[in-house]
């Protein structure tokens, strides 16, 4: 970064320009230089006719870290968790931030379907679902959650019987639980 000159001198009046250089401040951003109820841009000219102090000007930028934790299962390449920054340029530290699908993020897990986020691991918070905005405030961490997927299992005699009956028998069971098999259902 160069140094900022302080002082720009002319002698007597006429056109001035404004270096091409911007001003940094932690969390802020620039947004041009002020005098009278006048903003300029770097690289400005204007007419001096008298000393003339100009003001950087600054609009407070928050940003807020949005992370995506997988919770049992993948995020694409991203792996277990993923993290999102926004920047936020206005009047105060809470604002809208638009939630990825668990489709953007490859959200998978064996056996289950992504079913949206929340704010605890459990399911048990607030749950937002993707593609809406959110107002946020600080730095936030939300869990994918996930349903276990049903399969059913046909038990067909093919000819015989299972319990006196020559009928088919469906069973469903969630992806994980345990299917036991009795001749006796």
């Amino acid at each position: 970064v160069s140094p900022m000159p302080t002082t720009i001198s002319r002698v007597g009046t006429g056109s001035v320009t404004i270096p091409n250089i911007v001003p940094l401040r932690d969390n802020y951003q620039f947004t041009g230089w002020a005098s009278g109820g006048v903003t300029y841009q770097p690289a400005d000219s204007f007419n001096l006719t008298a000393n003339t102090t100009l003001y950087a000007q600054w609009k407070r930028v928050y940003t807020h870290t949005i992370t995506y934790d997988a919770n049992g299962g993948t995020l694409s390449t991203y792996g277990a968790t993923t993290t999102k920054g926004f920047d936020y340029q206005g009047t105060t530290s809470s604002f809208p931030i638009q939630i990825k699908t668990g489709s953007e993020l490859g959200a998978v897990r064996n056996g289950y379907t992504f079913s949206g986020w929340n704010d605890t691991a459990s399911g048990t918070g607030q749950t937002f679902i993707g593609g809406n905005s959110y107002s946020f405030s600080g730095d936030y961490r939300l869990y994918a959650q996930w349903s276990a997927r049903t399969y059913t299992v046909t038990i067909n005699p093919n000819g015989g019987y299972i319990g006196g009956s020559a009928s088919s028998i469906n069973v469903s069971k969630n992806y994980g639980e345990t299917f036991y098999f009795s001749p006796y259902l």
